[in-house]
């Protein structure tokens, strides 16, 4: 049975994703055309290869993004994060002990304190674009390493988190 479940995803206003779509496809013509202009036919060629490229991983990454949602779970002694994305791929992405967690910070805190910034093995990003939430990193230890991971918790979810792992692990 779960103590505490959230699931979190970003509403896409569809003004905004209009607008960066026309955006796109305006930028992708002027390149065309400018490399159109150059005399080297066959440079114009590898450069628009290379430019469909980039277009193409950046443009995964952002639907990527927009069309991901995150779900949270600690039952019993578990903090548990399962990424969904569209209707029917899910995967757990990170399955720990709360006991694991050193401390969890806001981002706000450890730009100000360097002490608590602590170079991770790895970082996890659960952060969502376009998400009207404060970031916090939480780190943790796995065998002799240190990992962390960033996410943006509701306030039920932070008060939650105060009540199991105390007020010195979570660093608000």
């Amino acid at each position: 049975m779960a103590k505490y479940k959230e699931k979190v995803k970003v509403n896409i206003d569809n003004r905004k994703g209009i607008l960066f779509i026309i955006l796109f496809i305006i930028g992708i013509n002027v390149i065309t055309q400018l490399l159109r202009q150059l005399k080297n036919q066959l440079l114009a060629g590898y450069i628009s290869i290379g430019i469909l490229i980039i277009m193409y991983i950046f443009v995964f990454k952002i639907i990527n993004r927009f069309l991901s949602e995150y779900e949270f779970l600690i039952s019993g002694s578990r903090f548990t994060v399962t990424r969904i994305i569209g209707k029917r791929s899910s995967r757990e992405v990170l399955s720990i002990h709360l006991k694991q967690i050193d401390y969890i910070v806001s981002m706000d805190k450890l730009k100000d304190n360097r002490e608590l910034d602590k170079k991770a093995a790895k970082n996890y990003k659960f952060s969502l674009m376009g998400f009207k939430r404060d970031k916090f990193v939480g780190f943790f230890n796995e065998g002799d390493r240190l990992y962390s991971f960033t996410f943006q918790p509701s306030e039920k979810m932070k008060k939650f988190l105060i009540s199991e792992l105390g007020e010195d692990k979570v660093i608000l």
